[in-house]
């Protein structure tokens, strides 16, 4: 049975367990045995999902970039705007978008690595061809075996054995053995 509040204008507040079933609105005062006043009913205020301080972010509308203040006194830099993410749905929703950016970026950056590497690789195997008119024969062999070997260098992934032993004599954790196969060529 739940219990409801209830307000009377003489006595004050009082809780009353009602069943689900009965007229719920309106209740005779419990509070004294000689009171007849009918007592309202006190509607529960709805749950406040604002829970805690909410945390300050700092948003640049013209490159999207946002940043997190450290604390509540901090200003905005220039050209950011203060944005307050009141409840955990909006914080949620920040992080998100924030993983996903960086994402991105970390996305942008390992690219941008491999093509450099890719640019100073080819970069050198030209500087060294150029300079192979100057060594002999068997020289030569070995640079140019050492460059195909080179570009056509493929690492295969690592592969990870994973087994799970439980000790039954004395119910202990299960242990987890990993074993790394690693094949190089």
């Amino acid at each position: 049975m739940p219990i409801y509040e209830y307000q009377c204008p003489v006595h004050g507040i009082f809780d009353r367990l009602r069943l689900i079933t009965e007229n719920t609105t309106k209740s005779i005062c419990l509070l004294d045995e000689d009171c007849t006043k009918l007592c309202e009913k006190i509607w529960s205020k709805p749950a406040n999902i604002n829970i805690g301080k909410p945390t300050i972010v700092f948003h640049n509308k013209l490159t999207g970039e946002t940043e997190t203040a450290v604390n509540d006194f901090d200003q905005p830099p220039f050209g950011y705007v203060r944005e307050e993410l009141k409840n955990s749905i909006e914080r949620s929703k920040f992080e998100k978008e924030e993983s996903f950016r960086k994402n991105v970026e970390n996305e942008v950056i390992s690219e941008q690595t491999y093509l450099n590497r890719e640019a100073i690789t080819k970069e050198r195997q030209a500087n060294i061809r150029a300079k192979m008119g100057s060594y002999d024969h068997q020289t030569q062999a070995l640079l140019n075996a050492a460059m195909e070997r080179t570009r056509n260098r493929k690492f295969k992934p690592k592969k990870t054995e994973v087994r799970f032993d439980v000790n039954h004599r004395d119910q202990s954790n299960m242990i987890v053995e990993a074993k790394r196969k690693i094949k190089v060529k």
